[in-house]
């Protein structure tokens, strides 16, 4: 197992014993002192349990080699796995705004508590600290699903500091822990959807960047001036390991062994480069 996957392990494991004990101080806080929020917390801290663990699974089948079947490795475990993860999170807020909804009807009042200023000001520091790591590990082994577990603790250390607020001023504005559990809710359905959207786009293959394929196009220009048109990109990416493939033209007269000598040369030359692995399909020259 790779040191980053080691990394990753490590960082996962800590955020669910975390996230377990923050669950039980704030789920016992909330109940003591009558607060949707706080508990609906509490519930948040324990579903970053869960997808710390789905972090941990998803990245121990993306560790493995390619083989027979998986050709190009396992490494889009770690998407599907943020996607789950997005699931979870969108579960979560529309649990949240079913019972904000209620806090806000029946017009709950806080009950000031110290301890809970204290289990609120706890929450906050360990899941920013917990976000940054998952953040940086998660950039430095291209994990979608660590980064979207990051995303899950940054909205809980939020969501602790909205509560924290709603604490605070919540004896004289009965209707606040209603409209912050909703807000809080908002945030994590949004965090849902752009974890969903950038992980869909990583399985179904997109469309390369256009500063990428300029590059592409300089490095084809300097190659040979033989080569003409490169378009239709297609990028796929499997964690570290990205494909590419595009077309280009080339004169008609040009033998097949000559036009197969440039695009290998070609390949080899973005490999070098870009570290990205290319597939060039030749069309003869548009007269």
């Amino acid at each position: 197992m790779s040191y980053g996957n080691k990394s990753a392990y490590v960082i996962s494991w800590l955020s669910i014993m975390v996230n377990c004990l923050l669950f039980v101080l704030k789920f016992i806080v909330g109940k003591h002192i009558n607060s949707v929020s706080i508990t609906a917390d509490a519930w948040h801290s324990l579903s970053d349990s869960m997808t710390s663990a789905i972090v941990i699974f998803s990245i121990w089948i993306a560790s493995k080699p390619p083989d027979r079947e998986h050709p190009f490795g396992h490494d889009r475990a770690g998407s599907i796995g943020a996607v789950v993860i997005a699931t979870i999170l969108g579960m979560v807020a529309i649990e949240l705004i079913i019972d904000s909804f209620h806090s806000f009807v029946e017009q709950r009042y806080f009950q000031y508590s110290v301890y809970a200023i204290w289990v609120l000001g706890i929450s906050i520091l360990a899941k920013e600290v917990m976000a940054q790591l998952s953040f940086f590990i998660g950039k430095k082994i291209q994990s979608q699903a660590l980064k979207a577990d990051a995303w899950h603790h940054r909205t809980d250390s939020i969501s602790s500091a909205l509560i924290l607020l709603g604490l605070l001023f919540g004896q004289s504005l009965p209707w606040l822990d209603g409209v912050l559990g909703f807000g809080v809710a908002i945030l994590l359905a949004f965090t849902a959807y752009e974890i969903i959207k950038d992980s869909i786009g990583n399985i179904l293959g997109e469309k390369p960047e256009n500063t990428l394929q300029d590059e592409i196009k300089e490095i084809a220009s300097k190659l040979s001036n033989d080569i003409t048109n490169v378009h239709d990109f297609k990028l796929h990416s499997y964690g570290d390991h990205k494909e590419i493939s595009f077309h280009m033209e080339l004169p008609n007269e040009m033998t097949v062994y000559d036009s197969h000598e440039i695009a290998h040369e070609l390949e080899e030359r973005i490999l070098e480069k870009k570290k990205i692995h290319a597939t060039v399909h030749i069309d003869p020259k548009v007269l």
